[in-house]
């Protein structure tokens, strides 16, 4: 796992405080993740660990850089 710092172009406070990429090898997997009862526990556990919310982003690929 590689540990990355969030930040701006242009230098600035940025947005978020973590980004966690979760990689599903289909949207499919993916909705399948998020309906399993894990996967409800892991939603259902985020208020626990996060005291400005949390959002997320799904897209449909990532190319991680090298």
């Amino acid at each position: 796992m590689a540990r990355r710092q969030v930040s701006t172009l242009d230098r600035s406070q940025a947005p978020y405080y973590l980004v966690a990429v979760l990689s599903f090898d289909s949207r499919q997997a993916l909705d399948d993740g998020l309906a399993s009862a894990e996967g409800q526990a892991a939603a259902a556990d985020i208020g626990n660990f996060t005291t400005g919310g949390a959002t997320l982003f799904v897209t449909d690929s990532f190319i991680p850089s090298a």
